[in-house]
C-alpha cells in the first residue's frame, strides 16, 4: 500500500533505492543482533524494517523490470518469477549451510543478498 502512494509522487527509482537501503541496513542489524544479543524483540524490530523495505521494493521493482517488455510482459514475468524462486532456493540452501543458529544464518544470507541487490541496482542506474 505504501508503494502505490510513493510511486506517483517520487517515481520508481527513489522509493526502490530507499527500500533497498532499508533492507540492507535492517539485515545488517539482524546479523549484529544475532551476534551480540539474540533476543526476540530486537530481531522483530529489525525484521519489520526489512519487510517494510521489501514491501516497497518488490512491487515497484517488478513494475520497473517489466515495463520495457510491452506485449512480452507475460514471458518476462514468468522469467522474473523463476529468478526469484531460484534465488530463494539458493538463499535457503546458504542459510542451512552457514550455521545451525537460525538467526545468525538468516542475518548472513539477508545481508549478503540485500547488499548485492543494493549494489547491482546502484550500478544499473549509473550505467
Amino acid at each position: 500500500m505504501l508503494a502505490t502512494k510513493l510511486a506517483p509522487r517520487y517515481g520508481l527509482d527513489p522509493p526502490i533505492r530507499a527500500g533497498l537501503w532499508a533492507t540492507a541496513a535492517s539485515s545488517l542489524a539482524i546479523l549484529l543482533i544475532s551476534m551480540i544479543s539474540p533476543t526476540f524483540l530486537p530481531f522483530l524490530g529489525a525484521m519489520c524494517v526489512f519487510l517494510l523495505g521489501m514491501g516497497v521494493v518488490s512491487p515497484l521493482a517488478t513494475a520497473r523490470a517489466l515495463s520495457p517488455f510491452g506485449e512480452k510482459a507475460g514471458a518476462a514475468s514468468a522469467l522474473l518469477g523463476f529468478w526469484q524462486m531460484m534465488n530463494a532456493a539458493i538463499g535457503v540452501w546458504l542459510a542451512a549451510t552457514v550455521s545451525h543458529e537460525a538467526m545468525f544464518a538468516l542475518g548472513v544470507v539477508l545481508s549478503a543478498f540485500s547488499l548485492l541487490a543494493l549494489g547491482l541496482y546502484t550500478w544499473g542506474l549509473r550505467s
